[in-house]
């Protein structure tokens, strides 16, 4: 029995999908290697020079950027990811550790605890800006990783993680590396 060609056509379209698909689905944990040979490993970002980790790759806008990290199966598997978010802080000023630490703590406790995620730890971190206070939080039971928001002494940023605990480590490793993006201003400037 042989098959018309428009069956032939269709079959071979379907094969096709399902090829690219599956290729596709292999060079998702590449993109961070791609991003790199394009990139330099380096983001800018709300007047801070902020290190892009190995293997993962930058998304979104410049004021909001986001990395990424998959491995191997992701979206089509639930496998490990790793995403890195920098965002200004509410008011765009900067933060300012020892006034508004205070203040900020209850409400970002507070925000994560509405998410369902459970404090876990709490620490400062040493940057190329100063001091990063980092609050670390469990996912509800059923998912699987962490969920850290670290706010960055004397910059607008807060930077948070969230995804596979084995990927936390690049996370504070670019948090002790951000920089300030250009010439640090003089104390007697106005």
């Amino acid at each position: 029995m042989t098959m018309s060609r428009p069956a032939r056509l269709f079959l071979l379209a379907i094969l096709a999908s399902a090829f690219g698909y599956i290729l596709l689905l292999l060079a998702i944990p590449f993109l961070g290697l791609g991003w790199h040979l394009f990139h330099r490993s380096f983001i800018a970002s709300n007047g801070c020079r902020i290190p892009v980790p190995k293997d993962f790759y930058v998304s979104g806008s410049v004021q909001q950027p986001t990395m990424w990290k998959y491995t191997l199966g992701v979206p089509l598997l639930k496998r490990p990811f790793g995403m890195i978010g920098i965002r200004p802080g509410p008011s765009g000023a900067n933060f300012e550790i020892e006034n508004d630490l205070e203040n900020s703590s209850p409400r970002i406790i507070a925000t994560a605890q509405g998410e369902g995620l459970t404090l876990r730890s709490t620490r400062t971190v040493e940057s190329g800006m100063g001091k990063a206070f980092c609050f670390e939080f469990s996912e509800p039971i059923g998912k699987y990783g962490i969920t850290v928001r670290c706010a960055i002494d004397g910059t607008p940023i807060l930077m948070i993680y969230g995804g596979d605990d084995r990927f936390s480590a690049e996370f504070y490793w670019t948090v002790q590396r951000i920089s300030r993006d250009g010439p640090k201003p003089s104390p007697n400037s106005p």
